[in-house]
């Protein structure tokens, strides 16, 4: 880390931002806060704390499950597998492969990254090479601290939409305040996601703390999940949040 980010991460965590700031970045983050019904009842899959997610009901003709960053929980994907028979494609440079997961998950000692280099793989090549046997839908489940960003500003269009389900979680929303930042890497993301996907869910992850501005407190880690356009049942308002089944992270 150079001296510049130094000094930006330690002002942001004063509460300062040394760059030009935008309402739009607040309002988006709230607006994450409002997700719609779409005719999908919501199931929780994964542990009761930390791995664990609201989706919705719909995971029938699924084929398999996309999931970046592994560590050292992978509680979603073996219940994923226990309940509805999807199996999981998992990818984490950071870690080796955990010697109880299962043998029905595959395993890439790769990170996630924009383009394919080194220790880095695209979601397209995921898609069109690990991924190329499966013909149906795909699931993602997507918690790579931060590179959640580059994975949805290089995605393509087609790609996109093989996802019938993706849970993201979005990390370092106090940035989305910074108005470069939020105009190069926020806006895009939105754009593409809001013509495919509806917004489904939300829950605040407890653990990430939050911050204040201009009167508004607002949440600096945030999960959600998208689901396919052309899957909504029917569409009837906004749904409440905290779905009583959603629980603390810790």
């Amino acid at each position: 880390m150079n001296i510049k980010s130094v000094i930006v991460y330690l002002t942001r965590f004063l509460g300062f931002y040394p760059s030009k700031l935008s309402e739009s970045g607040i309002k988006a983050i709230l607006s994450l806060l409002k997700p719609i019904e779409n005719g999908h009842e919501l199931i929780r899959i994964g542990g009761a704390k930390d791995g664990g997610y609201l989706l919705p009901d719909d995971l029938i003709g699924v084929d398999v499950c996309f999931s970046p960053g592994v560590a050292d929980n992978w509680s979603f994907e073996n219940d994923l597998f226990g309940k509805f028979s999807i199996p999981s494609v998992m990818y984490d440079a950071s870690v080796e492969r955990p010697i109880d997961l299962p043998t029905i998950h595959e395993f890439y000692k790769k990170f996630i990254g924009a383009s394919s280099f080194n220790n880095y793989i695209s979601v397209e090549e995921v898609v069109h090479l690990d991924l190329k046997s499966y013909s149906g839908d795909l699931i993602a489940q997507i918690d790579i601290e931060g590179g959640e960003y580059s994975l949805l500003n290089s995605i393509s269009n087609d790609t996109l939409l093989r996802f019938r389900i993706l849970i993201v979680e979005l990390h370092e929303l106090d940035r989305w305040i910074e108005k470069r930042f939020f105009n190069e890497n926020i806006t895009p993301i939105l754009e593409k996601i809001s013509k495919t996907h509806d917004l489904v869910h939300a829950h605040v992850n407890n653990n990430g703390g939050t911050f204040r501005y201009r009167g508004h407190k607002a949440p600096k880690v945030i999960e959600i999940t998208l689901h396919r356009k052309d899957r909504a049942a029917n569409y009837s308002g906004f749904r409440k949040i905290p779905h009583p089944m959603d629980s603390d992270n810790v």
